[in-house]
């Protein structure tokens, strides 16, 4: 899976984002691609970053369109994409919030610790490594790093 962000994120969002991969992991990794499972991992996802306090936008890699039967798209991404366009309820970002939390490590993980000291702005990504078969489409062979 990877994530955009069109707005900055606090580690602690980081934290959550990750739990909502690993429960999307944990449920859809063993899965086979049809219609039906596509649409409930989309609306799935939807509603988890939704309680974590995100609006997201899933773009599905060409293997789950294909599955759904939509033809080819050249701007379909290698993996499942979560860009986060909004926060739920939060008009603006808290600086003082953000240098709290970097202050206090709340984040152990060096992926997501790279992302938010560089800035983690909108033109960077992350990728979490952990959950690389949500596609569900590898049906089966879900495993960590």
């Amino acid at each position: 899976m990877e994530l955009d962000s069109n707005i900055d994120l606090y580690d602690s969002d980081l934290v959550k984002i990750r739990e909502v991969f690993h429960k999307l992991n944990e449920k859809y990794s063993s899965r086979k691609d049809s219609i039906d499972n596509i649409k409930s991992l989309v609306s799935e996802a939807e509603d988890l970053f939704r309680q974590v306090g995100f609006e997201v936008t899933v773009a599905l890699p060409q293997k789950m369109l294909a599955a759904m039967g939509v033809p080819p798209m050249k701007d379909s991404p290698a993996l499942l994409t979560f860009s986060i366009d909004s926060r739920v309820g939060i008009l603006e970002f808290d600086h003082d919030r953000m240098a709290w939390e970097a202050k206090h490590k709340l984040i152990d993980d060096d992926v997501a610790r790279t992302f938010t000291e560089q800035g983690g702005s909108s033109d960077q990504r992350i990728i979490d490594d952990t959950t690389i078969d949500i596609p569900i489409s590898q049906g089966g062979h879900g495993h960590s790093h």
